[in-house]
């Protein structure tokens, strides 16, 4: 009898799955608190804000199936909450945040290039909140 070859999900191969960029999200302030499930859940009070997939620039983004976005978009809308994709430079300085579903269209109708202030803002805003002043000082120097 032919064995058949069960598929099996690739191991990571490549390292560039950033702890980094979710130790700085800390820098943003305690009322900005996200979970990491390979996608950041942003929430505020115990309540979900937003869906955002982080990538790395040096991620090869081509390698990400339109299925995986499509999925998180779904989700979102399931539950009633914006989805986004975030494009971050390795030194966080450039982050491109791009709408996934329908609710984040509302917020941002096309992807937009914003600076880590910006980004903090936008997080913060996401919540109905200004950012503190000391976050926003301390992400200045």
């Amino acid at each position: 009898m032919r064995q058949v070859q069960q598929r099996q999900v690739r191991p990571e191969r490549s390292g560039w799955r950033d702890i980094g960029v979710l130790l700085r999200h800390r820098a943003y302030g305690f009322d900005c608190p996200a979970t990491d499930i390979d996608l950041l859940v942003e929430f505020d009070n115990a309540s979900p804000v937003a869906l955002i997939e982080l990538k790395s620039w040096k991620a090869n983004l081509r390698n990400t199936s339109k299925s995986t976005y499509h999925a998180l978009a779904r989700l979102g809308d399931r539950a009633g909450i914006p989805a986004f994709v975030v494009v971050y430079a390795s030194d966080y300085s450039t982050f491109i945040v791009a709408p996934l579903n329908s609710i984040a269209k509302k917020i941002f109708s096309r992807p937009r290039k914003l600076t880590e202030t910006e980004y903090v803002t936008f997080l913060y805003r996401l919540r109905g909140r200004k950012p503190p002043t000391e976050v926003l000082m301390r992400l200045a120097s």
